[in-house]
């Protein structure tokens, strides 16, 4: 076959390892009983004939617990996590 089921999981085991690291700030706020939601904004900037000018990525993070919301904003996900989690530790 062209791939290998070995090849398949573990292909499979390091795409949901990267994950996890790239999100480890949100793994201890879950396991500290934070509850979590992760969003991605785009804002379009255009000119006045409505061509695309620019584009501005954002994640929002936030956590709830026991009645205490807070939240992020940040231009990647992993910076948005780390912020938040100070935050939440302050």
């Amino acid at each position: 076959p062209l791939l290998s089921s070995a090849r398949i999981e573990r292909a499979s085991y390091n795409r949901r390892h990267r994950s996890t690291l790239r999100q480890l700030d949100r793994w201890w706020l879950e396991r500290g009983g934070w509850r979590t939601t992760l969003e991605f904004r785009e804002n379009h900037s255009r000119s006045l004939e409505g061509r695309l000018l620019a584009t501005e990525s954002m994640w929002v993070a936030e956590a709830e617990f026991e009645g205490r919301v807070i939240a992020a904003i940040e231009r990647s996900e992993s910076r948005a996590w780390a912020r938040l989690a100070s935050i939440a530790t302050a």
